[in-house]
């Protein structure tokens, strides 16, 4: 049985990036572990910063909004609320 993998992305403003960084994800060598989701917790983006991410690949994605920017450290900690994060990066 393979290992399961949640990523943690946590988003300010990235827009392009963002949809980038999960097509690559969704492109990525998946042969070691089974990638269960990905939770997306957006820090108050500006509008549309999250425009189009339901058409980035083919990844299991959660997206969890805050009312305002907390910062990675706080982002982070609200996604294990949703996932099992092994990988948090902004």
């Amino acid at each position: 049985m393979k290992p399961s993998l949640d990523i943690v992305i946590v988003n300010w403003n990235a827009g392009r990036q963002l949809y980038d960084c999960l097509n690559s994800i969704a492109l990525a060598e998946q042969g070691n572990f089974a990638l269960s989701r990905v939770v997306v917790v957006d820090n108050a983006s500006a509008p549309g910063s999250l425009e189009g991410l339901e058409a980035a690949g083919a990844v299991t994605l959660t997206v969890s909004r805050t009312p305002h920017n907390r910062g990675v450290a706080a982002a982070c900690n609200q996604a294990r609320h949703e996932a099992a994060p092994i990988i948090c990066c902004s």
